[in-house]
């Protein structure tokens, strides 16, 4: 035990205290230590980690404890009831982490803490009877400091210098009554949020702040209007105080939220001066009477709230760039006002989304009805979620507010997945793009698909579910003519096209085949016989007697009975040899399916998707004609049927949202199947049967029933799949989601798919990639994310190129190594996504923030050369975030890349197909190129600025490619150079008597050149850039051949 460097206790119950603890010890962590004291003869001279929970011994004796440790780096007290000081600690200069978080009866806290001059980190969260703390700081290398939850604290303490560390800033419900002059010092601060405390007034410093991107303030202590008619001098000076000393060019707020601070109808025009760049501002519950016309003045505004703010009654100015806006319980809103925000420019122009009191819907949306519900129809395999408008009416006298949560369901599916949920009063106004999740690839027959557009809602308060039908009074649609082609309007209807379009048919038929019917009415029946195709939707007459009628349909190839509510039952139908089509898609009624579905010889598509209520299906299939079986959506339905025998036209199968828990041996009589979809499902282990299909080529999985680890029996399936499948299988493309696999995997799909290409196995619990995973020969795509527990990478498979870690938090330094490995990307077109906090050294330029620029000469760019690194900072991961690289030369963007979700560190090639390149015409001297890119949050509206999430981006020129290539890229300005080189000429030209004068030739030597970087702006690449592309190959040489002289002059 001597040697003992790390001892940690959670769990243990200890009725003594330990009578030795080795002074080697670097790391003691002992929650419930059972004694105040610790055992005399240990000497903590190497300890550089202390947590010890509920311990009375270090907090009276901290103060000469602390002279002994003279490496401790962390301490830690938290959630020690009976700590009530914090002792002096100016001892622990080593310090770097102090936490004394949830110490209920903590009081008082020793200055010494703030002049601890490695501090990183001080934690005093939930301290409630901490009154007394540091009255000033001075923590240089400060980043992370938390006062939230000190209800007792009244007095923020002094900056005394400044600390640039600080990013985010929590003091929600403290006892904090106004912030300092010197809280400006805290110069990083870029969130600051203060709500639930006793401020009476809105501290003018926050204007001050030069880096503040996000604040939110609540009014708690004794509200009083920060503009009223008679304000106090010192709040009056404040407000003066702010326009005098802060630049519309200078603020850096995006974000502001002022809720119930009071504030009257002269905040405005001050907050135009103060908060020219803000793009969100939240303002409920404050007493403003009217929204002025100096709002127009925001121009980066997208979203205004002024929900509760009772006394709002008139609109006379709407930003140019609003799209968000909600008035929910605005009572006085007059009548007026509501005709200027339902404008119909004013949404045309722009994808809104409005939430505000209103008794109808405005009159440009061309169809209106009663309920919660209304539905239309499109034409073609793509939504068209931009080329339409929707309205939500409520009831009058709703006794609160309610949320609403849009749903679009399309052909029974439902495809919206992406909107959070939104407070509405009366009227509630969106574009239908809003509600489409992002990535999301919606997959539609060309042909007529039913939508319809619904909704949910909640208590605005206490969130308890709404019935629809108790608040829905009106649902409008609008169709934007001004967006989209004319071919678009033609493939929107809002009548059902099949009924018409099945009568018309009907009726030819019959005209056709009974061309005397009007003079023989009985030869209508005689001759059904004669029916090959029939389509009765929600026909009412026709199902109960489909049993004897079938008996005369000798000649009908197509039976459809889709979106038939009435339906229930599917039955015999064996009298229908002839039958090619059977279609009974969304009917929601239907429980069972007939057996005698499953043996029709000729049948080539059975469609029975989005019947949600199907239990009962043929327990057996004899399909031999069958290429298409549509069984998704079938919630319901538990068991798939057993294939009799030999199916090998059917291709494609979808089984996703259906209720199946496994799959039969017999599926392998699938012969023909290359795609298999197995998402939303019940399953609760991987189908044995998939690795003995033979022309399986793409398959994707999620489990959904009851998760757990590989089970025994799923462990017997593999090794039953091993001995099945041999090492020829087709399968190349495989997802296996949220499947729960461990490290067992690995070895057994090895042998399974040795031919796989793409293996997405997101959300899974294994911790390693083993070394086998070398003997994937062909993979390409590796796809990892969210994979939590993955903390070792042991082996990479040779053909690798798309790699993907994201929200990988475990992944050790030492596997982020093994990605970052300069072999593995030199030797192939790599795309790879992971955590990380550096840039690799192998990228020979590299710059702090989104942008690069770089010189290359010749009229081709040298995309193959390339590879980029981008590094973002490591707090900006939450929601993940999308990018796209740009590529501009000569000031003309010329590539696009596709977005991808992003880790913390991205590198990839820009010769790669998934960017495009256009192809201009480049002069052959040297041009500038500036390698960016644009973010997203995903799932979110509205781009992400890239200067505030970058924290580096890098470049490395592969030098394989070419030789040659070395010498046309340049990382700094070429043309500055070749000026550089032409002064120098010239100034051996003035003085051709130089060598007589040394010290005079270089003393102008220097003099101009730095008279010649001061004349010109090191960091315009673009103009620099732009000017030079006019100068020719033959000026370059002529430059050369002159700096040759030059050299020999001076010899």
């Amino acid at each position: 035990m001597k040697n003992l460097k790390t001892l940690i206790i959670k769990n243990g119950c200890f009725s003594e205290c330990p009578k030795y603890l080795p002074n080697s010890l670097r790391v003691l962590e002992w929650w419930r230590f059972p004694s105040e004291w610790l055992p005399n003869d240990f000497q903590p001279k190497k300890l550089s980690i202390l947590k010890l929970s509920n311990n009375l011994y270090l907090a009276h004796k901290l103060d000469s404890l602390a002279k002994k440790l003279v490496s401790l780096k962390v301490l830690n007290f938290d959630y020690n009831d009976s700590l009530k000081e914090i002792a002096d600690v100016s001892s622990l200069q080593t310090l770097e982490e102090f936490s004394f978080r949830g110490c209920k009866n903590l009081v008082t806290v020793h200055s010494s803490v703030g002049f601890l001059s490695k501090l990183k980190r001080l934690n005093a969260e939930y301290c409630e009877k901490l009154r007394t703390f540091p009255a000033a700081i001075k923590l240089p290398l400060l980043k992370d400091f938390s006062l939230c939850g000190c209800s007792s604290l009244v007095n923020f303490p002094e900056i005394l210098e400044e600390m640039a560390n600080v990013g985010w800033l929590d003091l929600k419900g403290t006892g904090i009554k106004d912030l300092p002059c010197s809280f400006h010092n805290l110069s990083g601060l870029r969130n600051l949020e203060i709500i639930w405390n006793e401020m009476c007034k809105i501290p003018s410093i926050i204007f001050m702040m030069p880096q503040l991107s996000s604040c939110y303030i609540e009014g708690g202590g004794k509200k009083r209007k920060v503009s009223s008619e008679k304000p106090e001098e010192d709040e009056e000076e404040g407000l003066q105080g702010i326009l005098t000393h802060s630049l519309p060019s200078q603020h850096m707020m995006k974000a502001l939220c002022l809720r119930d601070t009071n504030l009257s109808d002269d905040f405005f025009p001050l907050a135009v001066a103060w908060l020219p760049n803000v793009t969100q501002l939240s303002l409920r519950g404050n007493n403003f009477t009217v929204l002025p016309e100096c709002m127009k003045e925001f121009c980066f505004l997208y979203l205004l709230i002024v929900d509760d703010c009772n006394h709002l009654q008139e609109i006379r100015g709407i930003p140019p760039c609003l799209t968000n806006f909600s008035a929910v319980n605005c009572k006085s809103l007059s009548p007026r006002a509501t005709r200027v925000l339902l404008n119909q420019e004013l949404h045309e122009g722009r994808w809104t989304i409005f939430a505000m009191p209103g008794g109808r819907i405005p009159r440009w949306f061309e169809k209106r009805c009663s309920g919660a519900s209304i539905s239309f129809w499109f034409h073609g395999t793509e939504f068209p979620d931009n080329a339409l408008f929707f309205a939500i009416l409520l009831k009058d006298g709703l006794p609160s507010p309610v949320e609403v949560l849009p749903i679009v369901t399309v052909n029974g599916n439902q495809v919206s997945c992406r909107w959070r949920e939104t407070p509405v009063d009366q009227l509630f106004i969106f574009h239908l793009s809003e509600t489409i999740a992002y990535n999301v690839i919606l997959r539609f027959e060309n042909k007529w698909n039913h939508a319809e557009i619904s909704y949910e809602a909640h208590d605005y308060y206490t969130y308890d579910e709404v019935p629809t039908e108790s608040i829905a009074k009106e649902i409008g649609i609008h169709l934007l003519k001004q967006k989209i082609s004319s071919s678009i309007i033609q493939d929107i209807r809002f009548t059902d096209p099949y009924k018409m379009t099945q009568l018309i048919i009907m009726m030819m038929m019959v005209s056709i085949v009974l061309p005397n019917h009007k003079k023989q009415p009985l030869l209508l029946e005689t001759s059904i016989e004669k029916l090959s195709i029939l389509k009765l939707p929600d026909y009412l007459y026709m199902l109960p007697k489909l049993d004897s009628l079938s008996k005369m349909l000798i000649s009908l190839k197509v039976l459809n009975f889709d979106y038939s509510n009435s339906l229930k039952e599917i039955p015999d139908v064996s009298n229908l040899e002839t039958l090619e089509e059977f279609s009974f898609e969304g009917c929601s009624n239907l429980v069972s399916v007939h057996s005698s579905v499953g043996f029709l010889p000729k049948l080539k598509i059975l469609n029975a998707e989005n019947c949600p209520q199907l239990r009962s299906f043929p327990p057996v299939i004899n399909l031999p004609s069958l290429k298409t079986l549509g069984l998704s959506g079938c919630s319901s339905l538990e068991k798939f049927p057993e294939i009799q025998e030999e199916m090998k036209n059917l291709e494609e199968l979808d089984l996703f949202g259906t209720g199946i828990k496994d799959l039969p041996c017999s599926f392998c009589n699938l012969s023909g199947l290359w795609l298999l979809y197995l998402e939303e499902n019940e399953m609760y282990r991987i189908p044995s049967v998939i690795g003995m299909m033979p022309s399986l080529f793409i398959c994707k999985i999620e489990l959904g029933g009851n998760k757990g680890r590989v089970s025994g029996e799923q462990e017997e399936g593999f090794h039953g799949i091993l001995t099945h499948s041999l090492p020829s299988s087709h399968m190349q493309s495989l997802f296996l989601t949220n499947c729960n696999l461990s490290d067992d995997f690995f070895p057994l799909a090895v042998a399974w798919f040795p031919n796989v290409i793409s293996l997405v196995l997101g959300g899974n619990n294994f911790t390693i990639l083993p070394e086998c995973i070398q003997q994937f020969r062909f993979l390409v795509v590796l796809n990892v994310d969210d994979c939590e527990h993955l903390r070792e990478i042991r082996g990479i498979p040779p053909c690798l190129t798309d790699f993907s870690a994201v929200n990988c938090k475990s992944l050790s330094p030492r596997s982020t190594s093994v990605l970052l490995n300069q072999q593995v990307h030199e030797g192939r077109s790599t795309h790879f996504v992971m955590p990380g906090g550096r840039i690799p050294r192998w990228f020979e330029w590299r710059s702090r923030g989104a942008s690069i620029s770089f010189w290359f000469r010749g009229t081709i760019f040298p995309y193959k050369s390339l590879c980029v690194a981008i590094l973002l900072k490591h707090d900006i991961l939450s929601p993940p975030l999308q990018v796209k690289p740009t590529v501009t030369i000569n000031g003309n963007q010329v590539q696009f890349g596709r977005y991808g979700l992003m880790g913390q560190l991205f590198i990839f090639n820009l010769k790669r197909d998934d960017y495009y390149y256009e192809a201009p015409h480049f002069k052959r001297g040297w041009n500038h190129v500036k390698l960016s890119y644009e973010a997203y949050y995903k799932g979110f509206e509205g781009k992400v600025p890239s200067e505030s999430i970058g924290k580096e981006i890098g470049m490395h020129v592969w030098k394989e490619e070419s030789s040659s290539i070395m010498e046309d890229i340049r990382f700094t300005d070429p043309y500055k150079m070749t000026q550089l080189i032409i002064m120098m000429i010239m100034l051996s030209i003035a003085f051709p008597n130089h060598k007589n004068h040394p010290l005079l030739l270089q003393t102008c030597i220097g003099y101009w050149t730095l008279l010649f970087l001061t004349m010109y702006d090191l960091d315009n690449d673009s103009e620099l850039g732009s000017e030079g592309s006019n100068i020719s190959d033959g000026s370059m040489a002529s430059t050369e051949l002159a700096g040759a002289e030059l050299g020999c002059a001076q010899m």
